[in-house]
């Protein structure tokens, strides 16, 4: 009974299919579809030329539409026309599938007891962090840096002193020693 019923209606889709007739000045994205060879994209693209240039002259001029070629043309010519209503369904049909046979049912599994929760431990209070001691590297620049200060130091003391046993007045920074300001 069921493939008898499928048999019939393949028979009326073909019949239907055979004598669509798709009018490329007036049909819809969804009717160009319909149409073996044009997907998505080349209707858009047939919409798009068509807004553009105006109403195919010829059936021929659907070629000028960027992605349909001979090969498409050839294969659709026979179901498009310039002039008439689009025959064509809104979308493509798709097949019927057989149904499939019922399964048994299973039966369902009972539900376990569920296990009582667990109350969460308490959160501990965050030590703060520690400041990160200098590396060794560090620490050896530092006390590099300090030696030298201190010998810098030690220098303009002395120079300071002798400047003082002689009478001179000490060295101003900033300034050259053999000129006068």
């Amino acid at each position: 009974m069921i493939k008898k019923i499928l048999a019939g209606l393949l028979a009326t889709f073909s019949m239907v299919v055979a004598f669509a007739t798709v009018n490329i000045n007036t049909a819809t994205e969804a009717q160009l579809e319909t149409l073996k060879g044009i997907g998505p994209a080349k209707a858009k693209a047939i919409i798009e030329y068509r807004q553009k240039n105006g109403p195919f002259k010829t059936l021929e001029a659907l070629k000028d539409v960027k992605g349909v070629g001979d090969v498409t043309y050839n294969s659709i010519k026979s179901e498009i026309s310039l002039s008439g209503a689009t025959t064509a369904p809104a979308a493509p049909a798709t097949k019927a599938t057989p149904a499939t046979p019922a399964t048994k049912a299973v039966p369902a599994t009972p539900a376990t007891k569920a296990t009582p929760a667990v109350p969460a431990t308490p959160a501990t209070k965050a030590t703060p962090a520690v400041p990160a001691s200098p590396s060794k590297a560090e620490q050896k620049k530092q006390e590099n840096a300090d030696a030298k200060a201190a010998k810098k130091q030690e220098k303009e003391l002395k120079a300071s002193e002798k400047s003082g046993k002689k009478g001179k007045k000490p060295v101003e920074e900033g300034k050259d020693k053999g000129k006068k300001s």
